[in-house]
């Protein structure tokens, strides 16, 4: 088989249209609280429902549904699985530690529980040894209630510990969950991971974090979750899930001392599970622990401990100034990766949102560092890079219906670099270099997400990516348009001070990484153009997606006076 030497991590990744858009292990996500997720056997007390169900059937062996006094809704589900029991708790007879968990599907089975201690002792019963009970609850009056009567029960006679989280989404699938007890967590996520573009959501994020610091967040939420576990009554129940421990263990490190939320946000597939561990005196994260939902995906976060790894060996950038790698493993098959946490604030809450913002220079200059400490001039010349970009044209093509007349100009833009005399710096590449992967400490721009980084890619490319994602948060905030393509448009392709600012950096990435400028018109389209390719797999309308309209938009206007003060730099 032909090995890729240049762009070999692009060219082999999956642009297949649609493939981030599956959500059938997007929900859920509360197994990812469990001590393990390798469980033979899964009782749920009523009818779950169906997204629950199918998430349930891939992970355990058996699912047994009891007292469901109503199926209708999962009929269709129930002849698709093999794996799946209905029948009448009494009829099931469970042996003695036999069930890893018990699943409370519905209000009346957690209200039976809570009303019935011998019911309660009898499901403690078939409870395998860290064996586990989850429900949730919704409607504060409520759930006092019931999270009263049911730590008094836990109190009496149980060996057993728990732990109590508040929830969002309010309705719909769980998307974070945070322990009620641990304002401090609560206020980090509302500053660091709950964190929205618009004005109501910073307003939410900005009255989350107040209430959290006051220590009311839980009262003014209304999903709560709890999650039993059957042993030792006196262990410590804030820790991270077992599973996670022993990963940990296993590479030296100890994180029995940590306690955790979690974020499940994104409704696909492809988007990870993320535990936040604080220290128990800081209020800041110290370690953050990256999961697949599925298998398929395990590829990019093994990339990412491997990109991170080469960084971090080879002194690209100065440490602190991206995630440290520490750990890497597999629990149920799903990939865990574990990384120093990069404290600091969102790039978008720290920018001054103008053309001439000191934080938003200081990522230049370290997309900038970045490309001339990794620029390599040996690995090939302008005429095999030309060939490895018309493979990814080939990729593109066969994706994308562009006009002959753009195709052409297109493909003659990646054919005209063979033709450079200058040696061509491949150099390592951030990969997904928008200032939402931007974290700011002390006025300095550190850089997340490294899943998608390119050890043999193509020179300028983060820098066009940042500030394009730069110059729309500039667009955004000064109220100008919430239109992508507009602000494109106006921003870099017409005269204005974000296109200045944009030749003015890829001028200095140039100078210091001894790039051929006649080269800046290729790279920037073909930027776009793998942009456009990660954007397939997610897109809901393909052909009129951003990216590839906005090559349409700069071929039809490459000679705009914005575009033209780029593509001749001297």
């Amino acid at each position: 088989m032909e090995k890729h030497i240049i762009l070999d991590s692009t060219i082999k990744a999956d642009y297949e249209p649609g493939t981030n858009q599956s959500e059938d292990l997007a929900c859920a996500d509360w197994r990812f609280l469990l001590p393990s997720m390798e469980i033979e056997k899964v009782l749920c007390i009523g009818a779950p429902k169906i997204s629950t169900l199918k998430v349930l059937s891939k992970m355990a062996g058996q699912i047994y549904i009891a007292n469901a006094a109503q199926t209708s809704h999962i009929d269709a589900t129930l002849a698709e699985l093999n794996n799946v029991t209905v029948q009448e708790y009494d009829e099931l007879l469970f042996k003695d530690e036999t069930v890893g968990l018990i699943l409370l599907s519905n209000e009346g089975a957690v209200q039976r529980v809570v009303e019935d201690k011998k019911y309660l002792h009898e499901l403690f019963r078939i409870l395998i040894p860290d064996g586990s009970i989850y429900f949730e609850n919704k409607g504060l009056k409520k759930i006092f209630k019931l999270e009263k009567r049911m730590e008094k029960w836990l109190n009496n006679g149980l060996s057993a510990s728990h732990q109590k989280f508040w929830l969002t989404t309010q309705s719909g699938e769980m998307r974070t969950a945070l322990p009620v007890s641990e304002r401090d967590i609560s206020s980090f996520f509302f500053q660091n991971v709950l964190f929205g573009q618009s004005f109501k959501k910073r307003m939410m994020s900005k009255a989350g974090r107040m209430l959290s610091e006051v220590g009311l967040i839980s009262y003014a939420n209304q999903k709560r979750a709890m999650l039993i576990q059957k042993t030792a009554a006196n262990e410590n129940a804030q820790r991270p899930p077992k599973f996670l421990r022993e990963l940990a263990n296993n590479a030296g490190i100890d994180i029995d001392r940590f306690r955790f939320g979690l974020s499940a946000r994104g409704k696909y597939n492809s988007n990870k599970i993320v535990f936040y561990l604080f220290d128990n005196q800081r209020y800041n994260a110290e370690m953050i622990i990256k999961m697949t939902r599925i298998e398929r995906f395990n590829c990019r976060l093994e990339h990412e401990w491997e990109m991170l790894s080469t960084v971090k060996s080879n002194k690209f950038v100065p440490d602190g100034t991206y995630p440290a790698p520490l750990m890497f493993g597999y629990h149920k098959n799903l990939a865990v990766l574990g990384q120093s946490a990069v404290k600091g604030h969102p790039f978008r809450t720290q920018t001054s949102a103008k053309p001439d913002c000191p934080i938003a220079a200081d990522a230049i200059k370290w997309i900038t560092t970045l490309g001339k400490n990794s620029a390599n001039y040996e690995l090939a010349s302008p005429k095999e890079v030309s060939k490895s970009l018309i493979k990814l044209f080939d990729i593109f093509s066969g994706i994308y219906k562009l006009s002959a007349a753009h195709s052409d100009f297109l493909r003659g833009q990646i054919e005209s670099i063979a033709k450079s005399k200058v040696p061509f710096p491949v150099i390592f590449g951030h990969g997904d270099a928008g200032s939402w992967n931007v974290i700011v400490r002390d006025g300095k721009a550190l850089f997340l997400d490294w899943e998608a980084a390119e050890p043999q890619g193509m020179p300028l490319w983060d820098m066009f990516y940042f500030i394009r994602s730069f110059g729309n948060w500039v667009s955004r905030e000064q109220h100008k348009s919430l239109d992508t393509l507009k602000n494109f448009n106006s921003n870099f392709v017409e005269k204005s001070p974000l296109s200045e600012l944009l030749a003015k950096s890829i001028n200095q990435y140039c100078d210091a990484i001894k790039l051929d400028k006649s080269l800046v018109a290729p790279m920037f389209y073909t930027c776009w153009m793998h942009r456009a390719l990660r954007q397939a797999t997610w897109a809901d309308n393909l052909q009129t997606a951003h990216f590839v309209s906005v090559i349409r938009m700069c071929i039809d206007q490459h000679k705009a006076a914005g575009l033209q003060s780029l593509f001749t730099l001297k």
